[in-house]
């Protein structure tokens, strides 16, 4: 604001749809209606946050953007070089691509104070989830609302163990092994209580959710509903079964770009931390560094 800059944080097109096969036809336009959106009214910057999320369409887009309006300038956040890639290019490596020079214009600047936690430790850590792991103790300890996961399989077994122990559920809503076929979706039953988080399974453009983002229920009755900071939002048992799911653990990919100031679980550690990959490496990294305070906060199953 004080250098009289304008911003661009995203370069959404306001087009989202809950239909998959229209938004693959339809991927072309989306990027020509952005094209001729900046075009008419180009920003100073364009400032993508978390760069290790984007995965090589994403970089394709903004490769093209600037060279069809060469004045924006491009500011890179992120740890791209500690962070978990999107799913499925895990194999794909972005860190100091030509794409990634050519947009920034060969400037690159590291910073080693870690704002999360307060302190220059981030290599530190890094050096710890990376080569030792076994430094972080696996031992009993009691269950935590919050948990992170490598697998779907482990999320879905978490949430089954805190929802078949949480005082005064006030509803459940069956979903059957159907709803969930690969896997990755809904538990056989979901259930609802005041102060129970959510995670949004798709972006609600006319809601003004976005994909990924965790509400919590405020009440419960003919409709559902959801808190996030100071919004409210509600919704049908049915919508909350197709668009929902329970975030009492999540996966550790989900959790990226997270802050957590509270306890929580990572599963799974006995499993990722006998690997030496360096997907393996990210994936500790990430999920330890969620914490505001890991050494006090953060358990290990």
């Amino acid at each position: 604001r004080g250098l009289g800059l304008k911003v661009c944080k995203s370069v959404d097109d306001d087009s989202d749809s809950d239909d998959e096969e229209e938004y693959k036809e339809d991927k072309s336009d989306r990027v020509g209606r952005l094209i001729s959106n900046l075009e008419a009214n180009p920003p100073d910057v364009i400032a993508p946050d978390e760069i290790s999320m984007i995965g090589g369409e994403g970089w394709s887009v903004l490769s093209y953007i600037k060279y069809r309006i060469p004045s924006i300038k491009f500011f890179l956040f992120g740890d791209i070089k500690r962070q978990l890639p999107p799913v499925g290019e895990e194999r794909r490596c972005f860190e100091d691509s030509i794409c990634m020079k050519e947009l920034s214009n060969y400037n690159k600047l590291e910073l080693q104070y870690n704002f999360r936690r307060q302190t220059a430790d981030t290599n530190t850590l890094w050096d710890k989830c990376a080569n030792h792991p076994e430094t972080f103790e696996v031992r009993e300890a009691p269950l935590t609302y919050r948990n992170l996961c490598w697998t779907n399989e482990t999320r879905k077994q978490v949430i089954d163990k805190i929802q078949n122990i949480y005082p005064n559920p006030e509803l459940w809503i069956d979903c059957g092994k159907r709803e969930d076929p690969n896997n990755t979706g809904q538990n056989e039953r979901l259930m609802l209580a005041v102060g129970v988080p959510l995670i949004a399974r798709k972006s609600m453009k006319d809601r003004q959710v976005a994909k990924n983002e965790i509400w919590e229920v405020k009440s419960v009755g003919e409709e559902i509903v959801l808190q996030y900071k100071d919004r409210e939002e509600s919704f049908t048992q049915e919508e909350i079964r197709k668009k929902w799911l329970s975030a009492f653990c999540i996966t550790i990919h989900k959790s990226q770009g997270d802050t957590y100031r509270d306890e929580y679980t990572i599963w799974d550690w006995d499993r990722i931390s006998k690997r030496r990959d360096l997907q393996a490496k990210k994936l500790r990294y990430t999920a330890v560094s969620r914490s505001v305070d890991y050494e006090r906060l953060v358990k290990f199953k």
